[in-house]
């Protein structure tokens, strides 16, 4: 029984050194890193649409207003699962070009079945994107960014194949709320595929820090226990970066 506790006190702690990474570190991925996620994917993947239904909806409808894609803009949907975002696009604007990327071929495989061939679904990690620089006009992102091990990288990512102009929009849990603070807490715990969540402050000094501008982030509830947030923001030239001062609207938490 004492052997027992050491193992798991042992295992928690080496969980909470890797949770206590600094966030801004540059990163080479390791090829394991994913590892965890990988699998635990594998075998959620047949079952998870049925099994997070609503929340995939709310992800997905939340996002999608806050994207205001436009006929024939270049869209890559970074952590697409499997592809409920990107399938509400294609609906919406079927004049966009639609991009996906995962770490878990499962989910792929879901979401090219939803696809009608013309959506470009690439395996790969957000902190490094298998995509040219410039290429798109909008990057999104659904209930994906607390899954990133490095989240500066990925959003340097995403910053890199966004043209001077183009915007992310990111949906994920918000800690803001006590529900989502507990529920990522008991996650990064004992969950290895899981991450970190991140409150409204963290995410925006993130996204500064990369060199995104017009940063915007609002809060809401999609049900009376489950927080959100939405962060919407440009790409703005490289000259102009620098002179814009850190300021982040925090759009009105709705009830």
């Amino acid at each position: 029984m004492v052997a027992g506790a050491r193992v798991y006190l042992m295992v928690i702690w080496k969980r909470k050194e890797a949770l206590d990474r600094p966030l801004k570190q540059e990163a080479v991925v390791p090829a394991d890193d994913y590892g965890s996620l990988r699998r635990e994917y594998a075998a959620l993947a047949p079952r998870y649409n049925i099994r997070w239904q609503s929340y995939i909806a709310a992800s997905v409808r939340e996002t999608l207003k806050r994207a205001h894609i436009r006929s024939h803009d270049r869209v890559l949907d970074v952590g697409c699962g499997t592809g409920e975002l990107l399938k509400a696009i294609s609906f919406a604007v079927p004049e966009a070009r639609l991009a996906g990327i995962d770490v878990s071929l499962e989910m792929l495989e879901i979401a090219r079945s939803k696809s009608s061939g013309s959506v470009d679904m690439r395996e790969g990690c957000a902190e490094a994107l298998p995509f040219e620089d410039g290429v798109c006009d909008v990057v999104v992102s659904s209930s994906a960014f607390h899954f990133f091990r490095y989240p500066a990288a990925a959003l340097a990512e995403m910053h890199r194949v966004l043209r001077v102009g183009g915007r992310i929009v990111l949906t994920d849990w918000c800690s803001d709320y006590p529900a989502c603070r507990l529920y990522d807490l008991i996650l990064r715990l004992f969950s290895p595929g899981h991450f970190r969540a991140y409150n409204s402050k963290k995410i925006s000094q993130l996204i500064y820090s990369e060199g995104f501008s017009e940063i915007n982030i609002e809060r809401y509830k999609i049900s009376w226990l489950w927080g959100m947030m939405t962060v919407t923001a440009k790409k703005a030239p490289a000259a102009t970066t620098a002179q814009i001062p850190p300021r982040y609207h925090l759009g009105k938490q709705k009830p």
